[in-house]
């Protein structure tokens, strides 16, 4: 929602000049994104009290209404195109050597670079100390 018109001060004022800024902003950075929507406040003056910075229950009732409506708006059925990814079946197993690049040979062949790990792989241990350290 963004902020609502000041009706309790003069249509002049330097908090309703603000306002309107803060709301062109907030519109401008909302509007990149594509899941979100700023309700508008209400600009009819009957929604407001008669000192005109609250809502009265017309305006509380417009307000719900607006808000119901935005909600129920997500939950319609939207046709979504899926998001198709190409698979690929990998060769490498586990514990197998990691192949890094292709390398042509003298005949014309392409070969396999392959990289292999040095690592020592330790064991887990028991976890009987995970709380308190026994040093």
């Amino acid at each position: 929602m963004n902020a609502p018109h000041r009706y309790d001060l003069e249509e002049t004022s330097c908090v309703n000049k603000e306002i309107k800024v803060y709301n062109r902003k907030l519109n401008n950075i909302m509007r990149r994104y594509n899941y979100t929507e700023v309700i508008d406040m209400s600009a009819n003056r009957d929604h407001y009290t008669k000192h005109g910075l609250y809502l009265n229950g017309a305006g509380k009732d417009w307000l719900a209404r607006r808000i119901a409506d935005t909600i129920n708006k997500l939950f319609v059925n939207q046709e979504l195109a899926p998001i198709t990814l190409e698979w690929e079946e990998s060769s490498v197993k586990r514990d197998q050597p990691k192949t890094i690049g292709h390398k042509e040979s003298d005949s014309g062949i392409e070969q396999q670079e392959v990289q292999t790990s040095s690592r020592i792989r330790k064991q887990p241990g028991k976890m009987d100390t995970f709380l308190w350290s026994t040093q």
